[in-house]
């Protein structure tokens, strides 16, 4: 089984996921690291660089590549499931969960602005867009903002 996690960017999907990974002894992926790994950039400079299908296309390679790993938890990259070719991949690679926050929460942890949103107004249309795109792909959604990291994973490891 495989636990992919999703959400928007800084909701807490890597440091959830190695926690939840440490709790079950799985194998953790989190596709932003992957991207880095196998092309020497992190997203945004790609983003920047060749562009948002570019990124698309090399986030696409790195989930098919995570389809024959045996158990294990994956952070996918806070675009990553915006491309229906990922999402008909995410919906076969296992449990769905969404971690989400509201806005304020949300925007009171970013260091550095997505590329794609740089005004206010650009940021509610970016969080509207894909929060409706993770409704879309019925996950089971948890609240990131309340409670203990480590409650969280053990909520998720005994399936509540």
């Amino acid at each position: 089984m495989k636990i992919i996690l999703l959400g928007l960017k800084g909701v807490g999907k890597t440091s959830f996921g190695g926690k939840l990974a440490d709790q079950l002894k799985w194998p953790f992926f989190d596709t932003d690291e992957e991207i880095e790994r196998r092309f020497g950039r992190v997203p945004r400079e790609i983003f920047l660089d060749e562009g948002e299908k570019r990124l698309r296309e090399i986030e696409h390679q790195v989930l098919k590549s995570l389809q024959d790993k045996g158990d294990c938890v994956i952070a996918v990259g806070g675009g990553g499931f915006l491309c229906q070719e990922n999402q008909k991949i995410l919906r076969g690679l296992g449990r769905l969960i969404c971690l989400h926050m509201s806005k304020a929460s949300l925007l009171e942890r970013w260091d550095k602005w997505p590329p794609i949103c740089q005004t206010r107004e650009a940021f509610d249309s970016y969080y509207e867009e894909r929060i409706q795109k993770l409704r879309e792909l019925s996950c089971v959604w948890i609240d990131a903002t309340r409670g203990d990291l480590l409650d969280l994973v053990i909520r998720v490891c005994d399936g509540k």
